[in-house]
């Protein structure tokens, strides 16, 4: 920092107005700039103002003590243009220097003549003096700049910490609260006031925490309930001894409150796909139809239970639905209920404390409904929960609240439920292997996903189009299209792993091929044998035709034969007319 003489003009003022008593002279202070800071009686007007040149340019460039005994005869006077009617008998200047740098000049003059022979006489103890005053001077300005690089380092300090996203705690070597930041007082709502010279146990109430300070022992991630103002908080804790010398010595503690941390893992760790509906590729009625109605409930928070075989897409309608709402921005977290041992999912969905089980960590952890307050959890495979679970799961949706294994704290959620199966959860209710009651809990919107079967042969090659595109950006290769052959094949087929299963044999097809253009000898060879043994089965189609025109041979083509051959066919009339005008 640049120091200039004028920050500390008021002691300068009250040094040389105490000392002038002591001498018989007058005194005066300029700066480098020449402006007079400080004057005794004589000089006092002349504050502010500029002072004659000569004698302190001199100074300046000398650097060192300039006595003038005679100012009329001096060398340095020889240019005045007013030394004729110069009021000074004699003067010793002195510079003032800071780092090496000239700051200022001090000036002992003689008015009259006594004032002179008394400076002269003593001319010695006068340097002396002068010198001893530029030290004090000088002494005052390291005192000060110490202070002030000590104001502005505190000042830096609390900028920094108070811009910290953590809660910051200085507790010293009596326990003693001595620091907080800001992000601490708006975590807690309360005033650095009521806080600050208290005792660490008065004001955060956490036994555990609490030892962990008062010992000194340095930990991290310890997530724990703790009672602030009679208010209670879940807190992730991380703490570090600090330690000066014997005597000094404290505890730095470092908080966040544990949905500010879990939005932060999630950011890192969760997959944040941007699925939209526009993404969900298809052009089939069946397909168009589910998407409206996905899109017309994303912003309710009631529960969706999606239904649909395996590899139909279900995930992406959750993402889809979930993007589309007004949680957008807080986490999408999946589980799959069919994929975690039976005797982790418990712990996986609501957590643990600390030591809760043989393996645990010792700082808990958050589960899936933790993570996900605020946002979306996305149950996949629902009908594989165990129906001991289904109990706890159906009462943390309708309570809005988990407790962890081992704990007795019930920690408020926020959570949009969206479940997902490939099994026939009504049937499971009848067979007991489903609750009612869980059941009906999450098919308050149901969405059915349609099977590729069902969407049809358009679909087939909407998406074999997109899953090429797709792939040959991914795998580098340069496919200009499917042959006919090739999507004969893929339309030929029924499809029992659906979406996931028609990307599978593309992005095969893609690896395999050599030429730039997919064939049936390049798709999987599973979709060749079906070819290959499609002229030994007969389409439903042909047999349907070949059925009904027996049974038209057999009970005529009057309209009773026509309803005799449609009961005994098994469809309805107006099936049958149609098949015939077909």
């Amino acid at each position: 920092m640049i120091f200039q003489l004028k920050e500390i003009q008021g002691f300068l003022q009250e040094l040389i107005d105490t000392v002038s008593a002591l001498i018989n002279a007058e005194l005066i202070i300029v700066d480098v700039n020449l402006i007079v800071l400080a004057g005794t009686k004589k000089y006092h007007h002349l504050i502010g103002e500029r002072a004659i040149p000569y004698i302190y340019n001199a100074l300046f460039n000398r650097k060192d003590i300039i006595v003038i005994e005679n100012p009329m005869e001096h060398e340095i006077c020889s240019d005045c243009k007013e030394r004729e009617a110069c009021s000074e008998f004699a003067g010793i200047n002195t510079p003032l220097f800071v780092d090496g740098e000239v700051i200022g000049g001090l000036s002992i003059a003689a008015l009259n003549p006594e004032q002179k022979r008394y400076l002269i006489e003593y001319k010695k103890n006068y340097i002396d003096f002068s010198r001893k005053m530029v030290d004090l001077i000088q002494s005052k300005i390291k005192s000060y700049t110490l202070t002030k690089e000590l104001d502005f380092t505190t000042r830096m300090f609390n900028s920094i910490i108070n811009n910290s996203n953590q809660g910051i705690v200085l507790i010293d070597n009596s326990n003693r609260i001595r620091v907080v930041n800001d992000y601490f007082c708006e975590m807690f709502n309360i005033h650095s006031d009521d806080v600050v010279g208290k005792p660490f146990k008065e004001v955060y109430r956490n036994e555990f925490i609490r030892n962990m300070v008062y010992q000194g022992k340095e930990f991290d991630t310890i997530e724990a309930s703790v009672s602030v103002s009679e208010k209670n908080f879940r807190v992730v804790h991380s703490g570090r001894h600090i330690r000066i010398d014997e005597n000094l010595n404290g505890f730095l503690l470092f908080l966040k409150d544990i949905k500010s941390v879990s939005y932060m893992l999630n950011s890192l760790m969760v997959n944040k796909e941007d699925i939209t509906f526009d993404e969900i590729v298809g052009e089939s009625a069946e397909l168009h139809q589910v998407k409206k109605k996905a899109l017309s409930v994303s912003n309710s928070n009631s529960t969706i239970l999606i239904q649909g075989e395996s590899g139909t897409g279900k995930e992406l309608f959750a993402r889809a639905i979930h993007n589309a709402s007004t949680r957008k921005n807080n986490p999408f977290i999946t589980i799959n209920c069919g994929a975690i041992p039976e005797n982790l999912i418990e712990s996986e969905l609501f957590g643990y404390e600390g030591g809760a089980f043989s393996g645990a960590k010792s700082q808990g952890k958050p589960g899936k409904f933790e993570l996900a307050s605020g946002g979306t959890l996305f149950l996949d495979e629902i009908g594989d929960m165990p129906l001991h679970l289904q109990v706890k799961l159906l009462r943390v949706i309708e309570e809005k609240a988990v407790t962890r294994l081992g704990g007795v704290e019930e920690i408020k959620i926020d959570v949009r439920i969206i479940a997902a199966t490939n099994k026939d959860l009504e049937k499971m209710v009848g067979d007991k292997e489903f609750r009612d009651d869980l059941y009906y809990r999450l098919n308050v919107i149901p969405l059915k996903i349609p099977s590729l079967r069902e969407r049809g042969k358009d679909d087939v090659k909407v998406l074999t189009r997109f899953f090429i595109e797709k792939y040959s950006r991914t795998l580098n290769k340069t496919i200009k299209s499917i042959s006919d052959d090739g999507i004969a094949l893929l339309e030929e087929y029924q499809w029992p792993g659906n979406v996931r299963e028609l990307e599978n044999a593309i992005e095969y097809g893609i690896n395999v091929d050599t030429d730039g253009v997919i064939t049936a000898e390049d798709l999987p060879r599973k979709f060749k044998n079906v070819y290959s043994e499609s002229a030994l089965i007969s389409s439903i189609d042909e047999l349907t035709i070949r059925e009904i025109n027996k049974a038209l041979d057999y009970y005529g083509h009057t309209v009773e034969g026509k309803k005799e051959a449609a009961k005994a066919l098994g469809i309805g009339i107006a099936t049958l007319y149609r098949w015939i005008n077909k």
